[in-house]
């Protein structure tokens, strides 16, 4: 479930240029909601995942594998995700 949840969080940002394109929408405000949703993205991905692994579960009554988390745990994986990403070009 915690799979789930974390590829869930993890939208494909690159989809909303191939749907704009199919659509004959506006490049450019394409993207710039690929920027934006990229930048709130390596924000907040670290809260939203601990919120929805460790803290929405139970209170949902939900019962399934004890998962012990920080935030910090999180983000250093978001934050090695993208540095590979920056440094490749």
């Amino acid at each position: 479930m915690v799979g789930l949840i974390m590829i869930g969080l993890a939208r494909c940002i690159a989809m909303v240029i191939v749907w704009c394109e199919l659509a004959r929408g506006d490049n450019e405000y394409s993207a710039g909601l690929v920027a934006f949703n990229a930048i709130f993205q390596m924000l907040f991905y670290a809260f939203f995942a601990y919120i929805f692994i460790t803290v929405l579960p139970p209170l949902f009554g939900l019962k399934g594998v004890v998962v012990h988390i920080t935030i910090w745990q999180i983000a250093q994986s978001v934050l090695i995700t993208w540095e590979s990403r920056f440094s490749a070009g």
